[in-house]
């Protein structure tokens, strides 16, 4: 037996397994946020306690609670302005919170005319479309 294989146990250790109600974690119970929680989305205003309500109706707690965390990061970078009025625009609108939240895409970069190579000025490069990505899978390949 090598040196590495005497360094290993040879028994597995004891797994502790214990199964808690999440009814009995706090913060859980009813789907209400735990005092902590209260106290800051009551501090933030109604947007986020709207927005918390609304991401428990639609994933439960437990994801909530991960989704809301999310949403305080935008708040700690942002903002708790700017991320209430994204929120109050996303809830009224029925789109997913973090999506609202996102960054807008980068914006394209576009090179002048005059800056290309007069043989490159008159080739245009045809952009693709999701159609003809259908028309393709729809043909299984062969065009």
């Amino acid at each position: 037996m090598s040196g590495q294989l005497t360094l290993l146990p040879t028994t597995a250790p004891e797994l502790r397994r214990e199964t808690l109600p999440l009814e009995l974690i706090d913060g859980f119970a009813n789907a209400a946020p735990s005092a902590n929680l209260r106290e800051l989305i009551r501090d933030l205003g109604p947007p986020f306690a709207d927005a918390w309500r609304s991401l428990v109706d639609a994933h439960g707690p437990k994801q909530a609670a991960r989704i809301f965390a999310k949403v305080l990061g935008h708040v700690e970078t942002r903002g708790a302005d700017t991320v209430a009025t994204t929120l109050a625009d996303a809830l009224s609108r029925s789109e997913p919170l973090l999506l609202a939240l996102a960054p807008p895409p980068a914006p394209c970069a576009s090179v002048a005319d005059d800056a290309l190579p007069a043989s490159l000025r008159a080739v245009d490069v045809a952009a693709g479309s999701a159609a003809d990505y259908d028309a393709l899978l729809r043909a299984g390949g062969d065009s």
